[in-house]
């Protein structure tokens, strides 16, 4: 198709990863054979909903007990909050961090994609440099990002707490490094 992104597995397996959509199951071995059949050739054919246990077995010679599972973490990564979505695309210079700076200050995927190189300035560790990068990546991944949100992604600003879990981290605001050797989590999983 016309200005359609053809991604490697290397761009898939990234949005997949647990920093970005977080689809578990969804590994090297299964994100080539997807990419190789030539049925998933961007993100949002990763995610659209003809991505079922089927498919995953016939075209990513996935394990038919491992299906549903991968089926199941790629619904949830439909509604992944923005900030997961804005990894996920690779653009440069927007990393887990960066992404949830600017999830925060402009909300959603459209006001994002909105954003003129003044706008993003106005973002925290965004200078006169990246700014332009950025806007002209968004610009490049337009038909992606026109799929990504009529699949409803990218209108929730952040994560939502777990049930029964605290709505304000006790520690807000607050520095925290990690050392030594972690048995229940991982720094990464510490670091969000």
């Amino acid at each position: 198709a016309k200005g359609r992104m053809f991604a490697t597995p290397r761009v898939l397996l990234y949005a997949a990863s647990r920093d970005a959509l977080d689809i578990e199951g969804l590994g090297p071995v299964q994100v080539d054979n997807l990419v190789s059949s030539g049925k998933v050739m961007d993100i949002a054919d990763l995610l659209e909903n003809g991505l079922d246990e089927a498919f995953l077995v016939e075209h990513g010679k996935v394990a038919e007990a491992n299906a549903p599972k991968i089926v199941e973490q790629v619904r949830k990564a439909r509604s992944a909050p923005l900030a997961r979505v804005v990894t996920a695309l690779g653009i440069s210079g927007t990393g887990r961090s960066m992404s949830r700076r600017l999830a925060k200050h402009f909300g959603t995927l459209d006001a994002l994609r909105k954003a003129s190189v003044e706008d993003l300035v106005a973002v925290d560790k965004i200078g006169e440099v990246k700014a332009p990068v950025i806007v002209d990546e968004l610009a490049s991944l337009s038909d992606l990002l026109d799929r990504l949100q009529a699949m409803g992604m990218g209108d929730q600003e952040q994560e939502r707490p777990a049930e029964g879990t605290a709505t304000a981290p006790t520690l807000a605001g607050q520095a925290v490094c990690v050392t030594g050797s972690l048995k229940s989590r991982t720094r990464t999983e510490l670091h969000t």
